[in-house]
């Protein structure tokens, strides 16, 4: 991590102590916060961040890294006391504010940005052509919440509050429609793999989710995948879980991703899309929406109606100033084609979106776009595989949101800088030069 420039990039972007104000002087600058928040966000423990960090070797080492990067650190390694101290003024130039507002707010947002150029360079978020039957892995991005379990139960959370002391964190539900409650504070990230290499993947983005207001997860979600989209014109392709709905699939449709996501339960089931009179056949056609897919209600030999999913000849998009119209193109059982829009703006009833998906599983046919597709989105459940297996205990190692939402930041600053670390070493690439 000592030899990632961003690490060094974000260290500028920290308020450094003001000329004439009282106090001692910073003899380790903002960096030391940096490292701080990315190796405990590695190892998932404080006390053992700042028991590395004043390894004598480990610290020559971040030393010489360092000074190639103009940054002049003492040649005693800090103490635990020293990082805390750098915290706390993080902390304290935080404030009561929530994590996505403030000095939080601007490390994420130049994060953010260093690492879409980081995918870049990687190969991955690359313009031109887009293809809707067989988009690119760089192409692809995906995303998921995760709830990081309270470091207090019930009682000692209690306790803490009434003697007035920061403790953030409330239930959440995860895992859908028959999910478990967790209590606890929830964040939502968004990631990229620009090849099936092992250890490729980029974290492009981290955000708190607050229990209420913003939309939960998935309007966090939205403004994330649109701030991106609105950044990189290469980010054409979205997998996601469950948690989106059609007022965030609409949206993301409309801002030209390819979504990838099951509907859920009641959305699933049979219903009404279309009855067509005028078919050029003479028959009336009574088209259904199942699964996310189209299909048509026939009447069997024995009197009993079925679904019958029609085939799927083209899903296009067409780019209408700022947004884009996607459009499914189907076989009816007459041989004729029916075409529907599927991003459809309705004002006043349920959205088309909701239950019409732009792809859909296909249970007969494996080599179907979503069959092949979706599976990508098991690299957000690796992320948050290995983030809880990083955490001590497997839960939040600070009490409040701020400090958490730092973790999970640092996290991610020390996810990249081993992906980049890696990259460089398979193209012989020394350290890049400090960014700006």
């Amino acid at each position: 991590m000592a030899t990632d420039p961003i690490i060094y990039a974000l260290a500028h972007v920290i308020p450094g102590k003001e000329q004439g104000r009282p106090g001692p002087e910073r003899a380790y600058g903002e960096l030391l916060f940096v490292l701080y928040m990315a190796l405990t966000g590695a190892v998932g423990s404080h006390r053992r961040a700042a028991r590395i960090l004043g390894h004598p070797d480990h610290w020559i080492a971040t030393r010489t890294a360092a000074s190639q990067r103009g940054f002049a650190l003492p040649a005693q390694p800090p103490r635990r006391w020293n990082c805390e101290d750098a915290r706390r003024r993080v902390l304290r130039v935080q404030g009561r504010q929530t994590p996505d507002t403030g000095l939080t707010e601007i490390l994420r947002a130049r994060a953010a940005a260093l690492w879409c150029e980081r995918a870049h360079k990687h190969g991955a978020l690359a313009g031109g052509t887009r293809s809707n039957v067989d988009p690119a892995r760089g192409n692809t991005v995906y995303g998921d919440g995760k709830v990081t379990s309270s470091m207090f139960g019930p009682k000692a959370r209690r306790a803490r509050r009434a003697a007035g002391l920061q403790v953030d964190g409330s239930t959440h539900v995860q895992g859908g429609d028959n999910g478990t409650s967790t209590h606890g504070l929830k964040f939502m990230h968004v990631g990229v793999r620009p090849n099936d290499r092992p250890n490729s993947r980029l974290i492009l983005d981290m955000r708190y989710v607050p229990h209420s207001g913003y939309g939960g997860e998935a309007g966090i979600a939205v403004d994330a995948l649109l701030d991106l989209a609105a950044r990189e014109p290469g980010a054409t392709t979205l997998c996601y879980d469950g948690a989106l709905r059609g007022t965030h699939l609409q949206a993301l449709a409309d801002a030209g991703y390819l979504v990838f996501s099951p509907p859920h339960g009641s959305t699933a089931k049979p219903h009404a899309l279309e009855t067509v009179t005028s078919c050029a056949c003479g028959d009336t056609h009574r088209l259904m929406t199942v699964d996310g897919y189209v299909a048509e209600r026939v009447i069997t030999d024995t009197g009993t109606t079925t679904d019958v999913r029609c085939t799927l000849l083209k899903l296009s998009a067409n780019r209408r100033q700022n947004s884009y119209a996607w459009y499914l193109e189907v076989e009816l059982s007459c041989g004729n084609l029916r075409r529907f829009r599927v991003n459809k703006p309705s004002p006043d009833g349920p959205l088309r979106i909701e239950r019409l998906r732009q792809a859909a599983k296909d249970e007969s046919d494996d080599s179907a776009v979503y069959n092949r597709i979706y599976g990508r989105r098991e690299d957000a459940e690796s992320v948050n595989n290995i983030l809880e297996r990083t955490l001590h205990g497997g839960r939040s190692i600070s009490p409040s949101a701020i400090g958490q939402f730092l973790v999970m930041l640092g996290h991610a600053l020390a996810r990249n800088a081993y992906t980049e670390l890696l990259w460089q070493r398979d193209h012989a690439e020394s350290p890049p030069p400090i960014a700006a």
